[in-house]
């Protein structure tokens, strides 16, 4: 009995002293001025900066959860910069050889077109028309059965697709043919030795937001379009 309770004892010992450490490490970290880095993507999250080297920025990012701080790496050549309360530290590196054909300030108005887009813009237009033109092509692709109660349930009328059948080939490829609502990259290469650098900005930063814009677009139509779809088919489910 007492091996028992000295064991109990030993586990209660052993996880206040983990929690312990745990509420001792988080305080510490609460000691370190929240910064902010910026991908390349466009993305920013809020970051504690520790350490960098060539290749990593290593710091604390809190989990949204749980609102606890876990230490985190990231390459460094995904990251155009790292913002404290006192300066920004710019990691983005012109380099022809290695791909990175923009300069740093080229590359700042990209990043920034992307950020615009990737948290301002949202493709309404797209979802809707993707859905209005995945459930056409359903309705016509599926088979339908109305009943009238005449001396019990009876079918009086049928209306058929296509396919004359349940949903069909034209269900299946409707994500596909809907790509034609993404739209078209209105973005052309410009001769800079005709353009102001103000302008060579602009048409960067648009540039960056349209490369954003495509692909929610692309993401907006499919799943807009297979709703549509799915729409169709339940719908067909429903009334047979």
């Amino acid at each position: 009995m007492f091996k028992l309770e000295s064991k109990y004892y030993t586990i209660l010992v052993i996880l206040f002293l983990f929690s312990f450490s745990v509420i001792t490490a988080q305080e510490k970290i609460k000691e370190i001025p929240i910064g902010s880095i910026k991908f390349l993507s466009g993305d920013t999250l809020k970051f504690k900066f520790v350490e960098k080297d060539n290749i990593f920025i290593t710091g604390f990012r809190q989990n949204k959860l749980t609102r606890k701080w876990k230490i985190r790496s990231y390459p460094v050549e995904n990251i155009l910069c790292y913002t404290d309360s006192i300066k920004i530290s710019y990691l983005y590196n012109y380099k022809p050889s290695e791909g990175r054909f923009f300069s740093l300030d080229e590359m700042k108005s990209y990043v920034n077109g992307k950020k615009d887009a990737l948290y301002g813009y949202i493709p309404k237009n797209k979802i809707t028309k993707s859905f209005l033109f995945g459930l056409f092509l359903g309705l016509i692709d599926t088979s339908f059965e109305f009943y009238t109660r005449k001396n019990g349930w009876q079918i009086s009328d049928s209306f058929k697709g296509i396919s004359r059948t349940n949903a069909g080939f034209i269900s299946v490829a409707a994500p596909l043919a809907s790509t034609f609502l993404v739209g078209k990259n209105s973005q052309n290469l410009m001769d800079r030795s005709l353009y102001e650098d103000e302008d060579i900005q602009q048409e960067i930063y648009n540039s960056g937001y349209e490369n954003i814009k495509i692909s929610k677009d692309t993401k907006a139509v499919a799943r807009g379009c297979l709703a549509g779809v799915s729409f169709a088919v339940l719908l067909s489910l429903l009334k047979n």
